[in-house]
This record gives C-alpha cells, structure tokens and sequence, in this order.
C-alpha cells in the first residue's frame, strides 16, 4: 500500500536506524539507558553556591562546607575558571594533623589541584565509572569548560534510569557480594559474547565488570534482545 517509494524509505529508515542504534558492546548499550549529568547535579545558582576563591581563606568558606548536603566545593580562579576542588575531608586532614593555624590558610595550600571533571552531558554510567577508577565522591560539571556545578556518587547512580526505584548504592553493593553466583562479562564485550556467556550459565543475571570492579548488571532478555537486534 506505501507503494515503491514508500517501500524504499521504509527499507533505508530501517537500515539507517540499526546502525545508529544497534549498541557494538554492553558499554555502549549500558551507556544508552543512563540519564545525562545535566538530569541530576547540582547547579550553581546566586542561592547555591558550589564555588570559591582560590586566594579564599578556610575560615571563609567553612560555613558553604557545613551545608548537609555539600562535602565539596569548585576552586575558580580570577577568571572563573576552575583550578581545583575542596572538599570537608580536606579540614578533617588538617584538624586531626593539630594543626592550629588551618584557619587562616588560603584555599590553594589546601585544594586538590587540576581535578578530574566530567560534561554535564555525559551520562551517569560514564560518571560513576570515573568515580570508581579515581575513588572520588563528587565531580565537579563543566559546560563549555566552564564550572557550573557539583555531581556526587548519590546522584550519579540515581541517574541510572533502569533501577531508579531501586536503592541503587544497596543494589551495587548486593552485586558485589554475590558477584561469584552469576555469570560476569566485561563492559567492552560484545552483545554476542554476552548473550552465550548468559546462555551457557542458566542464570537471569549478569554482572557487568570494568577493571575487577561491579559497575551494573543486565538481565537475560535484555541480553538476548541485544543480540539479536
């Protein structure tokens, strides 16, 4: 009924869309189901501050650090642009080392220069795999290389849009202490590789490993959809 042409672009949308689709590995396909980092950091805002100066003093910037939720801070230059990051253990450091004068330093004697930051639109499974390899709790979110905004471990794994009614730090911890009772694959295999792996075990689950370390899990229909797409 679409007639020849109609046959045509159906034929050609759907070649076109498996290969813009079609994940090549379980990285790319866990990298499609994660929310962006624009979707859950904290945004710097006239009534937020998530920044300082980097010729601040401790004393200065105690009371942003006191905040519940706020265990860092972006260290900017004159210029706006971000030199470091501060964070509460960085006090602790000092106070439990007696030392007295930790008030009156300036903000650059103490900050963790050149810090490792991530896109705000980057997704949450890129994020937390940057926090895996470096152990960081929060990174700070540039747009156009240019600070604007916190994103901690917490709020990277609620971006993960496939257990978000989950409580996603029980759930990796769960995995990691079962890990030897399903069948493992590596982020960077391929979706055949993980669809015989899960074949082969019997099992619902799988656990997705990057450098020894659980990073997620996909189930068995997810893997056979994968494969077969």
């Amino acid at each position: 009924p679409f007639g020849v042409l109609g046959c045509n672009w159906l034929t050609f949308y759907r070649d076109l869309r498996e290969e813009l689709v079609m994940p090549a590995s379980v990285h790319d396909y866990l990298r499609s189901r994660y929310s962006r980092v624009s979707d859950f950091f904290s945004r710097e805002t006239s009534e937020l501050a998530l920044s300082c100066l980097v010729n601040d003093k401790i004393a200065d910037i105690l009371p942003l650090l006191a905040e519940p939720t706020q265990s860092s801070l972006g260290v900017l230059d004159e210029t706006g642009r971000l030199v470091g990051v501060i964070s509460e253990r960085d006090i602790v450091r000092l106070i439990t080392a007696g030392d007295v004068t930790f008030f009156e330093m300036s903000v650059s004697e103490v900050m963790t220069k050149n810090p490792t930051t991530i896109s705000s639109d980057l997704t949450c499974l890129e994020a937390l795999e940057l926090m895996l390899r470096g152990k960081f709790r929060t990174l700070p979110v540039l747009e156009s290389d240019r600070f604007v905004g916190l994103l901690s471990v917490l709020q990277a794994i609620n971006g993960r849009l496939i257990a978000r009614a989950e409580t996603n730090k029980e759930l990796l911890q769960a995995l990691t202490a079962m890990q030897e009772a399903f069948p493992t694959v590596d982020i960077n295999s391929s979706a055949q590789d993980m669809a015989k792996i899960m074949k082969n075990s019997n099992k619902s689950i799988a656990v997705i490993m990057k450098d020894d370390q659980v990073l997620d899990y996909i189930t068995n229909i997810e893997a056979l959809r994968l494969a077969f797409k």
